[in-house]
């Protein structure tokens, strides 16, 4: 019984972690960049780059996105904050 409740206890911290959060896909053009905080808007939406972001394509870090540019972004949404996991730049998007 003590087995069974810990890892019923454990399968529940699983599902409530912040790594458990859905990710989302995002297409846009990038409205507006702080560079300092590595924060972008697209679509009116402001996303947080972190130290974990992968960047795709021809750019190799946060400061190799333009203003204007159309994107892709993978991002997962915690604690009202909207976090980049991968960012790519789309020349195919309109």
């Amino acid at each position: 019984m003590k087995q069974l409740l810990t890892t019923a206890l454990f399968v529940a911290a699983l599902a409530t972690s912040p790594a458990a959060t859905t990710a989302e896909l995002m297409q846009g053009e990038v409205e507006l960049i702080t560079y300092g905080v590595k924060t972008l808007v697209v679509r009116g939406i402001t996303f947080h780059a972190t130290e974990g972001t992968v960047y795709r394509g021809e750019q190799e870090n946060f400061d190799g996105i333009k203003t204007d540019e159309s994107v892709e972004i993978v991002f997962h949404f915690r604690d009202g904050v909207h976090y980049i996991e991968e960012i790519a730049i789309d020349e195919d998007l309109p």
